[in-house]
């Protein structure tokens, strides 16, 4: 029997959701439209996400992911909860991840994506509209400057519909 790449982290149970591997799942999906199912996504795609989060670069670093999931629209994660992130991603060890290390990764993410895949799909069209604010493709389109106006007046939306509501 083989050692699992990834046998120097404490086990996870099958059967339960990772808070931090669903939290990147939450991200990826704010940049690209998921499936449910990491294979499901089309490889062009992943690769704009790859060259998106690098910046161009052929490897990401800690302070890379790190920047990348700095989104203040999606669950805060600790500091400790990142550690064990990285240490899920970068494999080797070496500080330095490559775009197929990363796909892999993203692959070990089964039940992440079916949970964010259905919580995308459940999601009110005004929800749908500010979490898609980060989609990369718009952002090429449109830019980071009017996606975040966008986004912003979005959020305005939400939270002025929810305190009429609240009256």
């Amino acid at each position: 029997m083989t050692d699992s790449p990834f046998s120097f982290l404490p086990p996870l149970s099958l059967s339960v959701v990772s808070p931090s591997l669903k939290r990147i799942v939450q991200q990826v999906a704010r940049n690209i439209r998921i499936t449910s199912t990491p294979k499901g996504i089309q490889a062009d795609k992943l690769a704009q996400l790859f060259a998106h989060i690098t910046q161009g670069k052929d490897f990401a670093t800690e302070e890379d992911i790190q920047l990348w999931m700095s989104d203040i629209n999606l669950p805060f994660l600790s500091d400790t909860d990142y550690a064990y992130l990285w240490k899920l991603i970068d494999v080797k060890g070496d500080g330095l991840v490559h775009a197929v290390e990363f796909f892999i990764f993203l692959d070990t993410c089964e039940k992440e994506f079916a949970e964010v895949y259905e919580e995308v799909q459940g999601m009110a069209k005004p929800e749908l509209l500010k979490f898609m604010c980060r989609d990369l493709d718009k952002l090429n389109e449109h830019g980071e400057e009017e996606m975040r106006k966008n986004e912003f007046i979005l959020s305005r939306r939400q939270r002025s519909n929810t305190n009429q509501i609240a009256l």
